[in-house]
């Protein structure tokens, strides 16, 4: 887990949802895929700090790392997942990233 702990539910009647633990937030965003769309996402993305792609999450996912705080995208059948976490580094977003897309 990328707070050490379950954090409970989250806050956000669908999109984002908020996780507050530790004195760390994460933002959560789920949204239906749209043709094209995440594929215009990352080519955006490629010019921001820290961009990479990262393999074996989702269908396709792609991370960026700005001062610590990082942003993993993925992609998964018809469904999209941004997760976003301050002063974490890129490690526990990818998990958080791996255990969200095993479950959909």
């Amino acid at each position: 887990m990328a707070f050490g702990s379950d954090p409970g539910p989250g806050s956000g009647a669908v999109s984002p949802c908020i996780y507050h633990s530790n004195g760390q937030t994460i933002l959560v965003y789920v949204i239906p895929a749209e043709a094209g769309l995440f594929d215009t996402q990352r080519a955006s993305a490629k010019n921001e700090t820290g961009f990479q792609d990262v393999p074996n999450v989702g269908d396709r996912a792609f991370l960026t790392l700005d001062g610590g705080a990082a942003t993993l995208a993925f992609v998964k059948g018809g469904t999209e997942v941004t997760i976003a976490q301050s002063g974490s580094g890129a490690g526990p977003v990818i998990a958080l990233g791996t255990a969200a897309a095993a479950r959909l």
